[in-house]
C-alpha cells in the first residue's frame, strides 16, 4: 500500500484561480463545440499535409494573419461558418458535410408540415372546434 504524504500534498495543492475556474466551466460547459472544433482541426491539418501545404500558405490563400490559422488549427476557436467557407475554398475541401446537412435540413421541414397536418387533422376531427 502506498503511504501518502500529507504534509508533501498539502505544500504542493494550491487552489485554483478564478481564471481557471472559468476555462474550466467553460469547458464543461461548451465541450461539444470544442470537440467539434478539434474534428474541423483535425480535417484541415490532414488536408495540409496531403496537399504538401504549410499554415502560412493557407493564411496567404485566405487572406488572414498566419496567427489566426494557427488558432483555428489549436482545435479551440469558435469559427464562423464564413471562415468555414473560406478554408475550404482555400483547399478545395468539403469540411461540412453539405448532402447530410441537406437531408437533415429537408427532415426537420417534413417533420414541421407533419406536425401542421396532425393538428389540422386533430382539429377538423372535432369538426372545427378546439377541445
Amino acid at each position: 500500500m502506498m503511504k501518502i504524504d500529507l504534509h508533501r500534498l498539502e505544500q504542493v495543492a494550491v487552489e485554483e484561480s478564478k481564471a481557471e475556474r472559468t476555462i474550466a466551466m467553460d469547458r464543461k460547459d461548451n465541450g461539444d463545440m470544442y470537440k467539434a472544433s478539434f474534428r474541423i482541426a483535425m480535417k484541415i491539418k490532414r488536408a495540409l499535409r496531403i496537399k504538401h501545404m504549410t499554415q502560412a500558405h493557407l493564411s496567404e490563400l485566405m487572406g488572414v494573419d498566419p496567427a489566426i490559422v494557427s488558432r483555428y488549427l489549436s482545435g479551440k476557436a469558435n469559427m464562423e461558418l464564413k471562415t468555414i467557407v473560406k478554408i475550404e475554398k482555400a483547399l478545395d475541401i468539403n469540411i461540412i458535410d453539405r448532402e447530410r446537412f441537406h437531408q437533415i435540413t429537408e427532415l426537420q421541414a417534413d417533420s414541421a408540415v407533419l406536425g401542421l397536418t396532425d393538428i389540422w387533422l386533430s382539429y377538423e376531427a372535432c369538426n372545427g372546434r378546439w377541445h
